[in-house]
């Protein structure tokens, strides 16, 4: 008798400490509202287009973003009109946000694109932008990036995209 619940003791705990070993390594975190969330890594889509660096010509469209104003190697000057298309996904509220910034990554300007049209879609949809920069800032500077970055509410990684493309100050 004593054999036999030995064996069932020995049985149970072998089984429990499984269980236990399998939900500790396959633990399932929640975010603050107790929703479970799995951990990806991102892949940001960031496109860099610069004149200096590539040997093919590059183009100011990419499988996202249709940038129709400014194109790649013009020369801008403030008030900067900024015009294109951008998937609707890449809105929110009928908005994303627009920076400029020097080479080496000092920020110029801000602002927000809007939507031109229906925004709540997943097609692409027109935009505009003005950004006003003062000229003294960019005076001894000879490049920089304008970055359009998709409007991320959720503030999780994964959903984070940008195009960057170079511009002439």
């Amino acid at each position: 008798m004593k054999s036999k619940a030995g064996v069932i003791f020995i049985l149970v705990t072998a089984i429990g400490l499984g269980a236990a070993y399998f939900l500790w390594t396959n633990q399932v975190q929640t975010n603050q509202n107790g929703v479970p969330t799995t951990t990806v890594e991102p892949t940001p889509t960031i496109v860099i287009l610069s004149p200096m660096i590539t040997e093919t010509p590059p183009t100011t469209q990419s499988a996202e973003i249709i940038l129709t104003a400014p194109q790649l190697g013009d020369t801008i000057s403030s008030p900067l009109i900024i015009t294109g298309q951008a998937p609707g996904t890449w809105f929110f509220e009928a908005v994303f946000p627009v920076t400029l910034t020097d080479e080496v990554g000092e920020i110029i300007a801000k602002g927000v694109a809007s939507a031109d049209g229906e925004w709540m879609t997943t097609e692409l949809v027109p935009f505009t932008a003005e950004l006003t920069f003062d000229t003294a800032l960019v005076a001894s500077k000879a490049n920089g990036f304008l970055i359009l970055q998709k409007d991320n509410p959720s503030g999780l990684p994964e959903n984070d995209a940008s195009y960057e493309v170079a511009v002439t100050f």
